[in-house]
């Protein structure tokens, strides 16, 4: 009687902590990754709105004195300024909605209704996503 042979339970059983050192190993790599390009991400978007920021004063400046002198567009060594104006609807929201029903049914109380059962059966979408907190450091005075 040979008694050296595997169980097939012990096999099974060196398989899977094999299995899971793999995966402890891949997602301590994983994390490490992600925390750092999260990092990165971090110091791009603060450099980011520090360029959007002046960007836009600039834009408030140019669009200033484009309308002051009546200018609708301006050539660039690459390309074209345009002063342009667009419209564009508000956003539905209940007060709107319940404001516009109630002028409509002159009612409202049949507003309220209408209103409460579309905010109620709009769709709810769910997303997932992985959202990381960073501990605060304790400031030393």
């Amino acid at each position: 009687m040979d008694l050296n042979i595997d169980t097939p339970d012990m096999t099974e059983e060196k398989t899977d902590e094999k299995e899971f050192q793999f995966y402890k190993d891949d997602l301590k790599t994983n994390v490490k990754e992600y925390l750092d390009i999260d990092d990165q991400i971090k110091a791009l978007n603060k450099a980011i709105k520090a360029r959007r920021d002046r960007k836009k004063k600039l834009s408030e400046s140019i669009l200033k004195t484009m309308k002051q002198f009546e200018i609708n567009n301006m050539n660039t060594s690459n390309g074209k300024l345009i002063y342009s104006v667009t419209k564009h609807k508000a956003p539905l929201t209940k007060k709107n909605l319940l404001n516009c029903l109630s002028l409509y049914y002159n009612n409202s109380d049949k507003a309220n209704e209408v209103s409460n059962y579309v905010m109620e059966n709009r769709p709810q979408i769910e997303k997932v996503s992985l959202k990381r907190k960073k501990l605060k450091v304790p400031e030393m005075k």
